[in-house]
């Protein structure tokens, strides 16, 4: 966890001259507009129709994710007919890979969907 007093240690705000004031919101604003960078270092923003195109594009993948989902519990359930301790085994990693990876993409897709502005 970052604490204040480090937060303030690691700004500027603290490196001015008697009489000037802190800086504002538009004043770092203004520096962050004035980079050589091409604007990859400044944040993106999005149209609100690549916004909504965006919101629907991941809710077709979460109807696609849903049927992958169904399909991977019939096959953990083809494993399972078989009590077979060597199949129930293969039963679990199935189900623990799928949660690894494809639960946690999805996850990690539905913060950056969110996250669009």
């Amino acid at each position: 966890m970052i604490k204040l007093k480090d937060m303030l240690n690691e700004s500027n705000v603290w490196d001015r001259q008697f009489g000037q004031p802190l800086p504002t919101l538009s004043d770092v604003m203004g520096e962050k507009e004035d980079c050589d960078c091409g604007g990859s270092c400044c944040g993106v923003v999005e149209s609100v129709e690549d916004k909504n195109r965006a919101k629907k594009k991941f809710q077709s993948l979460m109807k696609h994710e849903g049927g992958f989902r169904d399909k991977m519990f019939k096959l953990e359930q083809a494993f399972l007919r078989d009590a077979r301790p060597e199949n129930r085994d293969a039963a679990k990693q199935l189900k623990k890979a799928y949660k690894d990876n494809v639960t946690n993409f999805m996850r990690e897709a539905a913060k950056l969907v969110n996250k669009l502005k």
